[in-house]
């Protein structure tokens, strides 16, 4: 894009989506994508065109640990052929990236970070992996537990859709659809919380086994 990057910016009109269940994390914040882009399908419908529904799927490893081993179906909202297959039913590009594992921790946050006021500036939701433990506490009131939790060895892994971002007090804006479980969309509905704590949310989630890097996605409007 050749659209210099504001100080500060916000997508306004973005609807909230809570999910329903613990998981499909990444399709409820897909859907609100979707349906800020007008397109005005339910996440039933979005569910049964990934193919994932709200049923389980057994993995076929060879080894005794994940042979036959149950699984939520949300893991197939990370495939890549089925992000792109629902790209294509909605009308939309797709487009996934990971900061180069290869990189110093920093650096990795700023690559992602310029991508982020990239695509948000251009009016572009993002879709992004974060620590849901570190902005969970934030936003039900408990941020002075923040220097513990920072440093809490697990790292919860969920997704959800950013909207806005202010350079001038370091503070990002985002829609959260895990509050849709307890039906409390006020807690996820365009919550702003401190760059620090994001920023803390990313690189954790990164430290999750198998996870090596920061999972950012976009789906754009064509």
């Amino acid at each position: 894009s050749d659209l210099e990057i504001p100080e500060s910016h916000i997508i306004e009109g973005v609807p909230y989506i809570g999910q329903k269940t613990n998981f499909h994390c990444c399709f409820a914040s897909l859907l609100m994508k979707l349906q800020y882009y007008g397109i005005n399908i339910t996440l039933s419908e979005l569910l049964f065109h990934s193919g994932s529904g709200y049923s389980l799927y057994y993995l076929n490893q060879s080894t005794i640990t994940y042979k036959r081993l149950p699984h939520y179906c949300y893991q197939l909202s990370h495939d890549q052929d089925t992000c792109k297959f629902l790209a294509d039913i909605y009308g939309l590009y797709h487009k996934p990236w990971k900061a180069d594992p290869n990189l110093p921790e920093n650096e990795r946050w700023d690559e992602d970070w310029s991508r982020i006021k990239e695509n948000i500036s251009n009016d572009i939701p993002v879709i992004i992996r974060v620590d849901e433990i570190i902005l969970a506490n934030d936003n039900l009131g408990l941020g002075f537990l923040y220097p513990l939790i920072k440093f809490f060895p697990y790292a919860s892994l969920h997704n959800l859709l950013l909207v806005g971002f202010n350079e001038s007090n370091q503070t990002v804006c985002y829609n959260d659809p895990i509050y849709g479980i307890a039906d409390k969309p006020q807690f996820g509905t365009y919550r702003w919380v401190e760059l620090e704590k994001f920023k803390k949310s990313i690189i954790k989630s990164t430290k999750r086994k198998g996870a090596i890097s920061s999972l950012v996605r976009i789906f754009v409007d064509t």
